[in-house]
């Protein structure tokens, strides 16, 4: 075959191909819009997905102290609110701690009653501004 035959063939070829995809170029165009759709369609669901999970999860910790939110509940709507059932572990820490609150609250009133009595012993003498501290004597001498 001659080059001329050759390229003319070739050239032949070549429209046919631009032809078919001319052809198929709406065709093209028609599945890129339907794949954008879907891309729009797959975020939207991907978000609701989201949403709901969170929901769930929300419903899930909700369901979990539902319990001690229904007791709580229970206990403000009784007719006895004086009694109070702790759990042991609780209970001695509770006994514990007010125990200890009435030590430090004691020892605070001793301490107070023994400052107050060294303050009555050694009151300060204020003289031209200065500030002197003298101690009165703590027992008087007998007297003859």
């Amino acid at each position: 075959m001659q080059p001329l035959a050759k390229a003319l063939a070739e050239h032949d070829d070549l429209e046919k191909k631009i032809i078919a995809a001319k052809q198929d170029y709406p065709r093209y165009q028609e599945l890129t819009a339907k794949s954008q759709q879907l891309e729009a369609a797959l975020t939207k669901v991907n978000e609701e997905a989201a949403t709901k999970l969170a929901a769930v999860a929300t419903d899930t910790r909700l369901e979990q102290v539902y319990d001690g939110y229904q007791a709580y509940r229970d206990y403000q709507n009784s007719a006895d609110k004086s009694a109070v059932v702790l759990p042991p572990a609780d209970w001695q820490t509770y006994t514990t701690l007010t125990t200890t609150q009435q030590q430090l609250t004691d020892q605070l009133a001793q301490s107070k009653t023994d400052l107050a009595g060294l303050r009555a012993h050694n009151e300060p003498l204020v003289c031209n501004g200065f500030i002197s501290i003298t101690s009165k004597p703590s027992m008087t001498l007998p007297s003859d």
